[in-house]
């Protein structure tokens, strides 16, 4: 029985479903935007890694727009636009970044660990590869993927 493209039998897409899962956990612990997708057997994480601009960040993860109608929830309207102020300081901004920079990292090791035999797949499309402690000895351990070569 093959996947969908027959090239690889489907037993050989669940790490695909497992890589996706651990990215949509870790993205989710470090208050982590963006898109998940797997195309051609690699998965592709667009992660959006940005200063948290209120609490609506933290606590609507992963919503664009804005969710607190200020008629319906007065308080949190009034809290959200207070921490504002608080999270455009630079220590702050500084320390968030940190954060999600070390959720990013933790996220793709423990999708290596989680994948064995797959780790090409897993760095091939890694955005912020400048981000990731150890990338090129990483890239020299485990290969360039098929995605990088059509770049």
């Amino acid at each position: 029985m093959y996947g969908y493209y027959g090239e690889k039998p489907a037993d050989d897409f669940k790490h695909v479903h497992t890589t996706l899962r651990i990215f949509w956990r870790w993205s989710r612990i470090g208050f982590i935007g963006g898109q998940q997708k797997e195309k051609y057997g690699s998965i592709r994480w667009y992660a959006h890694l940005g200063p948290i601009k209120d609490l609506h960040d933290i606590f609507k993860i992963g919503h664009m727009g804005y969710r607190w109608d200020p008629l319906d929830h007065p308080v949190k309207d009034f809290i959200n636009n207070m921490s504002k102020f608080f999270f455009r300081l630079k220590p702050v901004m500084r320390a968030t970044f940190l954060y999600e920079k070390l959720i990013y990292n933790i996220a793709y090791r423990h999708a290596l660990y989680s994948s064995p035999g797959y780790e090409t797949e897993v760095l091939s499309s890694c955005d912020h590869s400048e981000l990731i402690w150890g990338y090129k000895k990483l890239r020299a351990k485990y290969g360039d993927g098929w995605d990088d070569k059509e770049d």
